[in-house]
């Protein structure tokens, strides 16, 4: 039976000799393969950054799910010191609102009066920069959920990119793979009719 193969190009490997003996599926020869060889290795290549890429992406999402993490512990404190800070500035109003009939009936002086004041205006500003802290808080916590859902579509996107290098280089690897010709059953080679000089069309 005659040889043949499905790529084009000059023999460079002719590995049996006439009488020789073969095994089904030897590799009896081979056609050149230069630029496929460089085809598999850029492939290679390929995979291999699409790979680290993809390895940066993860060690990057991870991180910001733990700064995430943190940010949200954080803002729970900060919740809690606002809501602190209401208790004590509702404290102080209230304080302001009994002691003013005091004031006005001359029961307290004003010195005392001034205190009650300036407690309650001490406690509205602890309240406001409470308040300007969780909303702050809460604006960052915003950001880097948004931030760690870009992130998760870079990855997906680089599943797609490796996906796309791993079949390429499967197909670099399967026309390098048609270069070697193979005895398509066992038997002995009874003539030689190729030598590497010659090109398969």
């Amino acid at each position: 039976a005659a040889l043949s193969t499905v790529l084009s190009g000059r023999l460079v490997e002719l590995n049996v000799e006439e009488g020789s003996t073969v095994k089904e599926n030897e590799v009896v020869a081979r056609i050149q393969h230069d630029d496929l060889d460089a085809a598999v290795a850029s492939a290679k290549q390929d995979v291999a950054v699409a790979t680290a890429r993809k390895g940066e992406l993860e060690r990057a999402h991870a991180a910001a799910v733990m700064d995430l993490d943190r940010l949200k512990k954080d803002n729970a404190v900060l919740r809690d010191l606002e809501a602190q800070a209401r208790v004590e500035a509702e404290r102080a109003e209230a304080d302001v609102v009994r002691n003013r009939a005091l004031f006005e009936q001359r029961i307290i002086d004003e010195a005392r009066w001034r205190v009650f004041e300036a407690a309650a205006k001490t406690a509205r500003a602890a309240l406001a920069a409470a308040s300007s802290r969780v909303a702050a808080g809460t604006a960052a916590e915003t950001s880097w959920s948004g931030e760690i859902a870009r992130r998760a579509a870079a990855l997906l996107t680089a599943d797609a990119e490796i996906a796309r290098a791993s079949d390429a280089l499967k197909q670099a690897e399967i026309q390098l793979d048609k270069t070697f010709i193979r005895a398509p059953f066992a038997g002995d080679r009874k003539s030689t009719r190729l030598n590497s000089s010659h090109s398969l069309p």
